[in-house]
């Protein structure tokens, strides 16, 4: 699964160089203004949304889950793209932490809104 993981980020790079893009985009301005002011830090923060649970599979954007468990499932970094692929890849809920609120859902798959800031309106 490591090397899995590894060929679909090095595909990535190389797709987004290819148009002139980079992955400079995350953290995004809304996590900087909250406090997240590097790669490192969201990442790190996104790896511990997994829990301890060992990672059974790592999918490429849109194949579907096969084996019950943690999953990695690699999607763009956009609210709507990467609910979809969730959706997409077998989801049956989408917990979706957000720390302005959000207002990303989606048609086919409930999308539960996570947060630890208190200030995020409700509804």
């Amino acid at each position: 699964m490591r090397e899995r993981f590894k060929q679909l980020m090095q595909s990535y790079v190389r797709h987004a160089a290819a148009v002139g893009a980079s992955f400079d985009m995350n953290p995004s301005p809304g996590n900087i203004r909250d406090g997240l002011i590097t790669d490192a830090m969201k990442s790190a923060g996104a790896a511990r949304k997994g829990g301890t649970s060992p990672v059974v599979d790592v999918l490429d954007y849109p194949q579907v889950a096969r084996t019950s468990g943690l999953n990695l499932l690699c999607t763009p970094g956009n609210d709507v793209e990467s609910t979809t692929a969730l959706a997409a890849a077998g989801a049956n809920v989408i917990l979706f932490s957000t720390g302005m609120g959000a207002p990303t859902g989606n048609p086919i798959v409930p999308v539960l809104k996570v947060s630890s800031n208190s200030k995020v309106p409700c509804g």
